[in-house]
């Protein structure tokens, strides 16, 4: 299997030359490009990781950075930084340890650094074979919570509203939608109509969460015709076991 990686700065300098060679001769494939939306846009689906090398620019490009972060967080892409140390603890507010896999403080010992990559492409790669679970709520320490329980053994990206969610749908495909009954602005519900009214996504498999666990309000949940409901009182086995049964059941309908 090839393995690849985005390389974004925006200066070319003897040290950067040397890290492409030694990427380049390690066997990678690298895309080269500068801090841009649109070289982001054309280059993140096809690469394993991105390697982001810090210099003054930051300073001036915390929008991109800060889109960079996003795109890969949805695209469950990991991102390893090169800077000084003020560098690397100036762009911590942005991109934040959920996406960064490693950061390396110059001057940089360059064989280490691609033995390290290697490894971290490596997981990767392994990585992506695992199942996408879109895991949506409007509580950010219910979605940290639950990201923690599933992703040892599955793909998480976590959105907190249906909002976000139909947009993520647009250009993203993933195995399963944990979807939050109750919601601000629109509800579990109205994202499930979205999904099944669209050609696109009708046949994405939704599980709902709820935190009542009354006759009613289940009965309620049942008549949207879910693929499954969850109470979100349940223990993280609970979780982790029902989400098991769901893929392996679904084994046997392919």
């Amino acid at each position: 299997m090839g393995k690849s990686v985005m390389f974004v700065c925006n200066a070319s300098s003897f040290m950067v030359n040397a890290i492409l060679g030694n990427l380049k001769t390690a066997g990678f494939e690298v895309y080269s490009i500068e801090a841009t939306i649109k070289q982001i846009n054309e280059n993140i689906d096809d690469v394993d990781i991105v390697v982001l090398y810090l210099g003054n620019y930051l300073y001036m490009k915390t929008d991109v950075l800060s889109y960079l972060k996003t795109k890969c967080n949805d695209k469950a892409k990991s991102i390893v930084t090169i800077g000084n140390p003020e560098e690397n603890n100036a762009v911590k507010d942005i991109i934040t340890n959920d996406v960064v896999s490693a950061r390396f403080e110059r001057p940089l010992d360059i064989k280490e650094f691609v033995s390290r990559v290697d490894e971290l492409v490596a997981k990767s790669q392994a990585y992506d074979e695992q199942k996408t679970i879109l895991l949506v709520d409007d509580d950010g320490d219910f979605l940290k919570l639950m990201r923690g329980w599933l992703n040892k053994k599955y793909k998480v990206v976590i959105l907190n509203s249906g909002e976000q969610a139909l947009e993520y749908l647009e250009d993203n495909r993933p195995d399963l939608v944990l979807l939050d009954y109750e919601m601000p602005g629109l509800n579990g519900p109205q994202v499930m109509d979205s999904i099944r009214n669209n050609k696109k996504t009708r046949t994405l498999p939704i599980i709902f969460l709820t935190g009542k666990n009354d006759k009613d309000v289940v009965m309620e949940v049942l008549e949207q015709k879910p693929d499954g409901y969850l109470l979100k009182s349940e223990d993280r086995q609970f979780v982790v076991d029902a989400v098991d049964r769901f893929f392996n059941s679904r084994k046997w309908k392919v």
